[in-house]
């Protein structure tokens, strides 16, 4: 996949993503507690309608393949929620 990322420059966007996993496997305090400073503030923009998340799809767990597949084509839009 060729992505353009020069209107998301032109624009001062700025995009990270966040390993949420990786302080708890290795035992990371620090990083720990800032990742729970990360979800406070979320929540609060949540709170406060600021941030909205968009479902994409809902899918039992049974269809986790399937999940996968579509956020592999890249076809989706917002988050795909595996429901058990």
């Amino acid at each position: 996949n060729n992505i353009d990322w020069s209107t998301a420059r032109f624009r001062n966007l700025r995009f990270s993503f966040e390993v949420m996993l990786s302080p708890l496997l290795f035992d990371l305090k620090n990083a720990q507690k800032h990742q729970a400073g990360i979800l406070e503030q979320c929540a609060k923009l949540i709170d406060d309608k600021k941030l909205k998340l968009h479902v994409s799809e809902v899918l039992p767990l049974e269809h986790a393949a399937k999940a996968h597949q579509l956020v592999e084509e890249g076809h989706t839009i917002g988050k795909i929620v595996l429901e058990i």
